[in-house]
């Protein structure tokens, strides 16, 4: 069993019998069945089985933002001022790819 932990997801709070864990598409993924039956997946980051990360346990809710993202945003919007493109966003385009 695991439990969907993206606050997000419409699935979140929600316990899952557990089919598979795997590598897909370069990153770690959980496979479950649905109400239907189907063989669904999620991010292994979106759930209860995800490694606890360590910042986030240390700061206990007093901290938005690690560190690390908030120097990946003074990169990116450095890029945008300099009219460069990156390799998560065209010039000009602020929607994720």
């Amino acid at each position: 069993m695991f439990r969907v932990t993206h606050p997000f997801h419409p699935l979140a709070g929600r316990d899952l019998e557990l089919v598979a864990r795997r590598p897909t598409f370069g990153r770690d993924r959980v496979y479950y069945h649905d109400e239907a039956g189907r063989l669904r997946c999620l991010p292994l980051a979106w759930t209860s089985l995800a490694p606890v990360d360590a910042f986030i346990e240390v700061s206990a809710g007093r901290a938005m933002f690690r560190p690390a993202d908030l120097l990946h945003v003074v990169q990116q919007i450095d890029a945008w001022g300099r009219g460069e493109a990156t390799s998560e966003t065209e010039a000009g385009d602020v929607s994720r790819k």
